[in-house]
């Protein structure tokens, strides 16, 4: 190939116009071989996977590709795509392409980050081997992987081939001889082992959490029976990881008592794996959080949203994973753009956007720094805009020693974010647009997360409003959404049942969930299952109740 810096994409391009809709016939093969073979020696790749990796690089290109995908793009048969089964396999192995499973289950691939490195640059590219990281450089690389496998449903067997090549790489760090060890004899059994450990090791090494649950890394298997065989050797004295002293009942300042359900790392385990790690930072790391709600302490609670919304929140909480926020805060600064993210919140009570600003804390690995807005207003004067200015202040000090940015919240933040006012009559109304500017002030270089919630927009004032970065409108959930939710409220309901109630009611999140636990009461009160006419009633008095004519309060 000619030293031209577009000579692979160039490549690729050409292999992919003789291809296209050619059902892989002679005469397309035969257009393409000089382009297929000198892209093959470009990369020493085979020229069966120099043309099945162009491909995916073209069918790829706005997100991932599957095998039925690259067959209806080369205008062939799910079956005759299947034959190149091995050829992606050793693609995916040598780095070339991750593997994924989409949202229908079915294993779809993309090209891997450093391979489009080396593409833009025109150059071989070599598969990165990560050797003798520091500890904390290790736990970071273990983190981006963990993260890979929830953000873009890693495949599990390309996953735990990169765990391996990572622990296999870095043996000259205990930890990874320790785990390297566990369980020699039982390769899957030493994988599951080995992923919750490190995860355990991670979480203390870089986030400063040093409690977890037995589930911790459910997520990450790839079967059920990984959990259950997990759980047996947890909860055995005599399996291995009792007897090496890894782990002990959590006992924590939250927790004073010591918990079965949840663990920490003991401390002669820390000491001889973790050398640098103070595990009495347990303590204070509990200490100063003060208000602070720490994510692992968040409870998961699965929320129900219309599809615009749902589209809306994923990308918030792929935007919000640690790995992908810190590039695009680094992006950003690079041109020149704040590199803060605001978001808003708004739509009608009990349609789930405090939760929804909880669960993504949770998914993240965020703390919350919550913002009672009845605590900033005070009698004296100039002392409710030294109290805003301390919100921000006390937000930049707690971002500055976080590994992972926490959350501010503004919750029900109506009051602070209306117009200010312009025909000033009082010294409360100077305080109020003082506060505001205050906060516009802040919010202009504000480096952090920051997400206020709100009933009311209609009186939002437009300065506020071109500093929300995001603005997410919640609504009242449709029919479907109102039936999966009474579904996951109520377990005891049938389908037709709840799609009754879905269809008779129109009901959002916070409102069946009142229902749910008057449904409770009624029925240890009457020490009887509530059957759906009394429950059907339950629901007509609490739409009188939300119906009914009352004085309206505030604005």
């Amino acid at each position: 190939m000619k030293d031209n810096k577009n000579t692979m994409l160039q490549a690729i391009e050409n292999i992919n116009s003789n291809l296209r809709d050619s059902n892989l016939d002679m005469k397309a093969l035969k257009s393409a071989e000089s382009d297929i073979r000198d892209f093959a020696k470009s990369q020493n790749i085979t020229t069966q996977e120099a043309m099945i990796l162009a491909v995916i690089v073209e069918t790829a290109a706005d997100g991932f590709s599957s095998k039925i995908d690259i067959a209806n793009y080369l205008g062939c048969s799910n079956v005759q795509m299947y034959i190149y089964s091995p050829v992606i396999d050793s693609l995916v192995e040598k780095g070339y392409i991750r593997a994924s499973v989409n949202r229908r289950r079915c294993l779809s691939y993309e090209p891997s980050s450093d391979f489009l490195g080396a593409l833009m640059e025109n150059r071989k590219f070599e598969k990165r081997v990560l050797t003798n990281l520091e500890l904390v450089d290790f736990f970071d690389e273990f983190t981006k992987l963990t993260d890979e496998r929830h953000d873009n449903d890693l495949e599990y067997s390309c996953f735990i081939t990169d765990i391996r090549s990572l622990v296999k790489s870095n043996q000259h760090l205990p930890i990874c001889r320790f785990v390297s060890s566990l369980y020699p004899d039982k390769i899957r059994q030493n994988d599951v082992a080995t992923l919750y450990i490190l995860r355990a090791c991670a979480l203390a090494c870089n986030f400063l959490r040093f409690d977890f649950t037995k589930f911790e890394c459910q997520s990450l298997f790839e079967r059920d029976k990984d959990q259950t065989w997990l759980l047996r050797e947890l909860n055995s004295s005599k399996s291995l990881i009792a007897t090496n002293n890894v782990f002990e009942p959590a006992i924590t300042p939250f927790n004073p008592l010591a918990d079965n359900d949840r663990l920490q790392l003991t401390e002669a385990f820390c000491k001889k794996y973790l050398k640098g790690v103070d595990v009495t930072r347990r303590k204070e790391k509990a200490e100063v959080s003060g208000d602070t709600i720490l994510f692992d302490k968040i409870v998961e609670k699965k929320l129900f949203y219309n599809p615009e919304e749902a589209t809306q929140i994923e990308e918030l909480a792929k935007l919000l994973k640690p790995r992908n926020f810190k590039r695009i805060q680094k992006n950003l600064k690079e041109y020149g753009y704040r590199s803060g993210f605001a978001c808003i919140f708004y739509g009608a009570p009990g349609t789930g956007k405090t939760e929804t600003a909880m669960q993504l804390a949770r998914m993240t690995g965020r703390n919350i720094i919550p913002v009672d807005l009845s605590q900033i207003r005070d009698k004296y004067v100039g002392e409710s805009e030294k109290r805003t200015k301390a919100i921000f202040d006390d937000y930049r000090e707690e971002l500055k020693h976080s590994k992972v940015a926490p959350i501010l919240l503004l919750n029900e933040a109506d009051g602070l974010l209306s117009r200010r006012l312009s025909d000033i009559a009082r010294s409360t109304d100077q305080m109020e647009n003082t506060m505001q500017n205050i906060i516009l002030q802040e919010m202009e270089t504000f480096e952090g997360i920051m997400i206020a919630t709100t009933n009311l927009t209609c009186n939002l004032d437009p300065a506020f409003e071109r500093r929300f970065l995001y603005k997410v409108e919640f609504h009242r959930p449709s029919v479907l959404a109102r039936q999966s939710i009474w579904l996951s409220m109520i377990h005891d309901l049938t389908s037709s049942d709840a799609n009754r109630l879905a269809e008779q009611f129109d009901f959002s999140g916070g409102e069946i969930e009142n229902i749910a636990r008057k449904y409770v009461v009624n029925n240890i009160l009457h020490n009887s299952k509530t059957d759906i006419e009394t429950l059907i009633q339950i629901c007509r008095n609490e739409k009188l109740s939300s119906n009914s004519s009352r004085a309206r309060i505030g604005f």
